[in-house]
């Protein structure tokens, strides 16, 4: 089976000119879920894009709404997390009854570690004056 970065190595511009939305559309089954092969593809993908590449994806995420948006966005923010130097935990795309969702843990070298969380919505709005304070 060819995978994500095997388009990418070898047809790179047919995956310049898709929209991220059409790129995990290629993959597995085209569902980003835990454990699966879409999910595995992508974030292989992910880790040997360009960083202009990554920009890109973020911005589609925030700028028009897909069903699986927040998933991807979810992925694209932990691969950020990783380029700057942190261990990722990737988090479940969906919490459930016993599994609590969030996107990832970065964990630091001092081995403090992050909970992080990213909304493609404004719903959820913090002030951080007043969560500084």
């Amino acid at each position: 089976m060819t995978s994500l970065l095997d388009i990418w190595i070898g047809q790179r511009e047919f995956l310049e000119t898709k929209s991220i939305e059409q790129i995990i559309g290629i993959a597995g089954d085209g569902c980003l879920r835990d454990g699966n092969e879409t999910s595995a593809q992508f974030r292989d993908l992910l880790a040997n894009l360009p960083s202009q590449y990554i920009v890109r994806y973020v911005n589609e995420c925030l700028e028009k709404s897909f069903q699986q948006g927040g998933l991807v966005l979810q992925d694209l923010v932990n691969e950020i997390g990783r380029r700057l130097g942190f261990a990722i935990d990737p988090g479940f795309y969906r919490g459930g009854g016993t599994r609590i969702g969030f996107d990832g843990i970065w964990r630091a070298k001092e081995n403090y570690g992050f909970v992080v969380e990213v909304k493609t919505t404004e719903a959820y709005q913090m002030n951080l004056d007043t969560q500084a304070q």
